[in-house]
């Protein structure tokens, strides 16, 4: 299993109105190939610190588990077509989640690398937004940082 160092760039959309919230993060990042699939660890962070957690995404096939630590914490599951029940956390408490993922597509195994999702969220019960996150990646060069 090789870990190679990549660069993370990831924009994402929350099409819940209109104008349609939009972020973009490019970070480092590594990615691993396991017997099952893929591993992929990287940290985001606000810009001004005040929010910041570590994440990994595991790719089997066309399933994609991510796992964000930090001051806000969650384990999602994104499976075409496969509901997903589970918690957010929060410094104030944690808040049930629902996931219906209505787009999986991974591209991992060579250039150009990415992974694109589309999905509902649900919060406490009630609709949120759909949302869209894509994610692209390239090996780093020597000291590259981002």
């Amino acid at each position: 299993m090789k870990d190679t160092p990549v660069l993370v760039s990831m924009w994402g959309a929350d099409n819940g109105d209109k104008k349609g919230e939009r972020i973009s993060l490019t970070t480092p990042g590594v990615l691993t190939k396991t017997d099952s699939g893929y591993v992929l660890k990287y940290s985001e962070s606000q810009p001004d610190g005040s929010d910041s957690a570590d994440i990994r995404l595991t790719v089997e096939g066309e399933r994609v588990t991510m796992s964000r630590n930090g001051d806000l914490s969650a384990m999602m599951v994104f499976d075409k077509g496969c509901p997903f029940q589970g918690e957010y956390k929060t410094p104030y408490g944690s808040l049930n989640m629902n996931i219906f993922a209505s787009k999986v597509h991974v591209h991992l195994d060579d250039e150009p690398r990415e992974i694109n999702l589309a999905y509902q969220l649900s919060l406490q019960g009630m609709y949120t937004a759909a949302h869209e996150l894509n994610i692209s990646l390239r090996e780093r060069q020597n000291g590259e940082r981002s």
